[in-house]
């Protein structure tokens, strides 16, 4: 079995090992193509072309043109069983969230 025909939690597990392998590393040795790259190869993320059509329906913190590759969600990231949390646990992960993003931003 590859890891393109695993199951879903099996390529979760795969990619959350690969995250943390990278973030082991020493300070400055990390690289978020990496972490890119692994997410693209567990089918985490599927890059999309940027349109006309579509461009005013993608949220990005980079200013997108036609023609540019950005990367959406698969099904196993928008397809969330969010009940199973607790409210004060999504609260969390989205504050969480927003700091990474506002540091990804501010870089």
């Amino acid at each position: 079995m590859s890891l393109a025909t695993a199951s879903r939690v099996t390529r979760l597990q795969w990619f959350a090992r690969a995250v943390i392998d990278e973030l082991g590393k020493e300070v400055g040795e990390f690289d978020p193509e990496r972490v890119r790259y692994a997410a693209i190869q567990a089918g985490l993320i599927v890059p999309q072309l940027v349109t006309e059509e579509n461009i005013e329906e993608i949220c990005s913190p980079v200013e997108l043109k036609p023609g540019d590759t950005y990367y959406a969600f698969s099904d196993d990231l928008t397809d969330v069983n969010w009940h199973e949390l607790e409210a004060d646990e999504i609260e969390e992960a989205s504050v969480e969230i927003t700091r990474t993003e506002a540091r990804d931003t501010n870089a």
